[in-house]
């Protein structure tokens, strides 16, 4: 079965590459007719073609970029960036949008960064964390029970005041002074005495 062509698919030239390959704002990578010179030293024409992109491990699309002696391997959704948005800043990764690595529109792929790619997978359902609903102990997250720091990640507060009760009743029994900070444990939770 022959492969259904976009429509309205737009091509610019991939950036170094120009006059060799070509990129589309629908993910396809193609090289352009032209004449390579060979090991032999003879030269000989080169028929454009559609390139067969090959899938890495984790569902990314990558093809092979050859510029005189020299080949290289890039991703697709690279070389859409590049070509038809602007080359990457500096620390700057290409995203995508819905999280489906083989899905190289232009129209799902931003600049972004590592923590904007998490929270994509966060907004998108597709975080192995933020999918939880319990913490390892068995406690509910919830707005009340749950504290998030400085980075995003989140704990619970139940099983934080459980430790620290535990370990104010060791002291306790050792007789060592235990202080409550005014009733409550750091994290803001009102201790019960045991």
């Amino acid at each position: 079965m022959a492969e259904t062509q976009p429509t309205n698919e737009h091509w610019r030239p991939v950036p170094g590459y120009e006059g060799l390959y070509e990129v589309s704002d629908h993910g396809r990578v193609r090289s352009l007719d032209h004449r390579t010179v060979g090991k032999d030293g003879i030269e000989r024409p080169y028929r454009g073609r559609v390139l067969k992109p090959r899938i890495q491990r984790y569902g990314h699309y990558k093809v092979v970029l050859y510029k005189g002696d020299s080949k290289k391997s890039e991703f697709v959704h690279r070389l859409v960036l590049m070509a038809h948005d602007r080359l990457p800043k500096d620390g700057e990764i290409a995203c995508h949008k819905n999280d489906q690595p083989d899905d190289n529109r232009l129209t799902n792929l931003y600049w972004g960064t590592y923590s904007s790619n998490t929270y994509d997978r966060v907004r998108n359902g597709q975080d192995v964390n933020a999918r939880k609903t319990h913490c390892p102990r068995g406690h509910e997250y919830t707005p009340e029970t749950t504290r998030y720091d400085a980075k995003g990640s989140r704990s619970c507060k139940l099983c934080t005041y459980a430790v620290l009760v535990e370990e104010h009743a060791e002291k306790r029994a050792k007789g060592e002074f235990v202080e409550y900070y005014g009733g409550h444990c750091p994290q803001g939770l009102s201790l019960i005495h045991i």
